[in-house]
């Protein structure tokens, strides 16, 4: 690769050293012309000055080549001059229009070849950033939106979900349910086998949770506390999707220090009713309570 970009700079700085070369003789060579023979002009001007009009007609037509050569390799190199610019200006122009749409937060960067080798390097350069700065930015993504044990959403994700709804609720008639999900005997597995064993339980919970809830987003917001929010189908399947945690919760275990954990989830789900909540938060509530509810249930179907 390294062998190709000093091959292909070294092939672009011959090219460019052979057309300035080749312009640079071309226009000296026109310029000698047109003054030599505008020149020659003044001289016979001079010698005929006295009389003999046809032949001062001829020396003012060679004068008039003279100017006109000069004239025309004025006009060359402005070509000239105007198409290398083009050449450059072009692809600089493209690599400013991509810098500002990577500002927005476009990370799809297409910026075409150029045969000048510094653009083409620039260009490159500029693709290579804009990579860095996409893996960057999903990763500071990931570390402010995803909890970093489970991989869910996090609290501050949830929330940000929850002022897009709230937003919804005051603009439009929206559908949408709040399922609030609790890990039963995490503090006494912390207590009791350890904190990586607890970690392996918050886990297995987190799988279940996203295993049955598959097209919904699913957040941890605290310690041993997730949430679900419905939307779409999962909205009109979630009483359906309750009973299908409740089944998994029934043959789930772990083992961890030679010894085996059930993982019990305790759950709630509430649905949006526009003429009694106000909020998201109401919603949540009635979620949460239910939630409370199961959980005092199952630890009485334990006992």
């Amino acid at each position: 690769m390294e062998k190709e970009n000093e091959d292909k700079k070294t092939n672009s700085i011959y090219v460019r050293l052979v057309i300035t070369i080749v312009l640079a003789i071309f226009s000296v060579t026109m310029i000698i012309s047109g003054m030599s023979i505008y020149a020659i002009g003044k001289c016979m001007n001079m010698v005929f000055a006295e009389g003999y009009n046809e032949i001062k007609y001829v020396i003012y037509s060679i004068e008039a080549v003279g100017y006109a050569l000069v004239f025309l390799v004025a006009i060359l190199f402005s070509v000239v001059t105007v198409m290398i610019a083009g050449r450059i200006v072009k692809p600089l122009n493209q690599l400013m229009k991509e810098e500002y749409e990577l500002s927005n937060g476009d990370y799809e960067v297409d910026i075409k070849p150029s045969n000048i080798y510094e653009i083409d390097a620039l260009g490159t350069a500029f693709v290579k950033m804009a990579e860095s700065i996409k893996e960057h930015d999903h990763h500071q993504h990931m570390l402010a939106y995803r909890d970093s044990l489970t991989g869910l959403r996090n609290v501050t994700s949830y929330k940000s979900w929850t002022s897009r709804i709230e937003e919804e609720i005051k603009n439009s008639d929206t559908k949408f349910g709040i399922v609030v999900c609790d890990l039963n005997e995490l503090k006494e597995t912390n207590d009791n086998i350890g904190h990586e064993a607890g970690n392996s339980l918050i886990c297995s919970a987190a799988q279940i949770i996203s295993g049955v809830f598959k097209r919904s987003p699913v957040f941890r917001i605290g310690g041993d506390e997730f949430a679900v929010i419905l939307k779409n189908r999962d909205y009109d399947e979630g009483n359906e999707l309750i009973n299908k945690l409740d089944r998994r919760c029934k043959n789930e275990f772990i083992t961890a220090e030679n010894k085996t954990i059930p993982v019990h989830i305790a759950r709630g789900v509430a649905f949006y009713n526009s003429e009694t909540d106000k909020s998201v938060v109401d919603v949540f509530n009635r979620a949460d309570d239910l939630m409370y509810e199961n959980k005092r249930n199952i630890k009485t179907g334990m006992k």
